[in-house]
């Protein structure tokens, strides 16, 4: 069965349809993972997370491209471990490990994606759209953006937030999660 079919089939529940994604791409995700973290049971748990996440969200959205899907799903699972810091060694261990392939559409959604963060920064009001970049381009402290607006450190917080949820709420167009 093509992918696309595989897909059909598991979007109307067809667990023969997910048993055969399961051992279509199993292996190669969890070698990826693995690749990167070097810790198999933590690359088993991701890989895992990978799938059920698949069959949970099954009907929730229809998928076109399955291998993309995956592998971007795995590559969310591992920069949530690192982010997390739940593997021991510094992230500059893991850089060299990083799979060099870059996929076309991969490139062209982050290009998007990308587009679609700066068009919501620059749709915010002023202020929040200020301590939004302070914070996020120019990497300052909440402490320092109050300190040069003259604001307190919890309406900084509180503009942050704002900026975050209205960034994720226009980046609902291209990811369902």
């Amino acid at each position: 069965m093509t992918d696309q079919e595989l897909c059909k089939k598991l979007y109307e529940g067809d667990k023969k349809a997910f048993d055969g994604i399961y051992r279509k791409y199993w292996e190669r995700l969890f070698l990826y993972v693995y690749k990167i973290s070097g810790d198999r049971y933590q690359s088993e748990d991701i890989v895992q997370e990978v799938f059920v996440k698949l069959w949970r969200r099954r009907q929730v959205r229809k998928i076109n491209q399955l291998e993309n899907y995956l592998f971007k799903s795995a590559k969310y699972g591992v920069s949530n471990l690192i982010r997390d810091r739940r593997i021991g060694l510094p992230l500059d261990e893991y850089i060299p490990n990083l799979v060099e392939e870059v996929n076309a559409d991969l490139l062209m959604e982050e290009k998007e994606t990308e587009r679609i963060i700066r068009e919501s920064i620059g749709s915010l009001p002023s202020r929040c759209q200020e301590v939004f970049i302070m914070s996020r381009d120019d990497f300052q402290s909440n402490k320092e953006i109050a300190q040069q607006l003259n604001l307190s450190v919890r309406t900084v917080e509180t503009q942050i937030h704002k900026a975050l949820k209205f960034i994720k709420k226009n980046l609902k167009q291209i990811y369902f999660w």
